[in-house]
C-alpha cells in the first residue's frame, strides 16, 4: 500500500474485499454513499457465483463499487482491473466477534446448531465454525479458500503479503479512526461517515485461555499477516499522521 492520492473517475472500480467481522459493514455503509446508487453492486454473497456466471462483462461496465464477502479470485470476474481495499483484524478479536455475531443473529445459518449446543464456545470454535476462523484473512486475500489445496503455509503467507502491498488500501479494525484518515487521504474525500455499526451488544459466554490458545494455534498465518500489516500501517501513520489530520 502506497500513500498516494487517487482521483477516481466513472471508469474506475473499487472492490471492497470484505473479510467478516473486521468493521467492514461500517466501512461499506460509508463508502456506498460516495457512488451513484446504480453503480453499486449489491448481490447476496450466496448468489455471487450465479451472478458472475450468468452475466456478460458488458453488463457490469457501469459498476464503480462492489463489496462482498468474497475472496481475491473474484477480481477476475470484473470487466476492468479493480482497485482493491480491505480491513484486517487481530485474529482472536475477529474470531470472538464472529462468535458473538452468530449468538445474536437468530437467522444466521449457524445459530440453530450453536443454540442446540448451549452456545458452547468450545463447540463453536473447534467444530461448528472451524473453517470460518482458521486463517480466513490470509485465505481470502490469496483467493485460496480450500484448506486442502497444494499451496504450502509459507507460500500462502508470502502471496498474502504481496497482495496486501498491491492493494490500494488496507486498514486495521483496531485502528479504525486512523484507517479512515488514511482512506480519506488516498481518495481525496473531505468527509467520510466513520460511525461503527453492526456491533453486537448481546452478552455471551467469555472465552478462556485455552480457547484463545486454540484460536492462535489455528491462525498462525493470520497472526503473522496481521503483524506484518500493522508494521506497515504504523510506519505510514507515524510518518504522516499530522499531515493526514490537518487535511481534514
Amino acid at each position: 500500500m502506497k500513500l498516494q492520492k487517487i482521483v477516481l473517475t466513472p471508469d474506475d472500480l473499487i472492490f471492497f474485499l470484505h473479510i467478516p467481522k473486521t468493521a467492514g459493514t461500517s466501512l461499506y455503509k460509508s463508502l456506498e454513499q460516495k457512488f451513484p446508487l446504480e453503480s453499486v453492486l449489491k448481490v447476496d454473497d450466496r448468489d455471487l457465483p450465479y451472478y458472475f456466471n450468468n452475466l456478460r462483462l458488458s453488463d457490469m461496465a457501469h459498476i464503480q463499487f462492489c463489496r462482498q464477502h468474497a475472496s481475491y479470485h473474484y477480481r477476475w470476474n470484473f470487466p476492468k482491473k479493480p482497485k482493491i481495499i480491505t480491513m484486517l483484524r487481530n485474529p482472536v478479536n475477529r474470531a470472538y466477534s464472529f462468535y458473538k455475531h452468530v449468538c445474536s443473529i437468530k437467522h444466521h445459518k449457524l445459530y440453530n446448531q450453536l443454540a442446540a449446543n448451549s452456545f458452547d464456545p468450545n463447540y463453536f470454535f473447534k467444530e461448528l465454525a472451524r473453517d470460518q476462523i482458521t486463517n480466513l484473512q490470509t485465505r481470502m486475500i490469496v483467493g485460496y479458500l480450500n484448506q486442502q489445496g497444494s499451496l504450502s503455509p509459507e507460500d500462502l503467507l508470502s502471496i498474502a503479503k504481496i497482495r496486501l502491498n498491491q492493494f490500494t488500501f488496507f486498514g486495521l479494525q483496531e485502528r479504525y479512526s486512523d484507517s479512515m484518515l488514511l482512506l480519506k487521504h488516498i481518495f481525496g474525500w473531505k468527509f467520510l461517515d466513520t460511525r461503527k455499526i453492526n456491533v453486537s451488544s448481546k452478552k455471551t459466554q467469555t472465552i478462556n485461555g485455552e480457547i484463545i490458545e486454540y484460536i492462535n494455534e489455528v491462525n498462525q498465518l493470520d497472526n503473522k499477516l496481521y503483524l506484518y500489516a500493522a508494521k506497515i500501517f504504523d510506519s505510514i501513520i507515524n510518518e504522516f499522521k499530522h499531515k493526514l489530520e490537518t487535511e481534514h
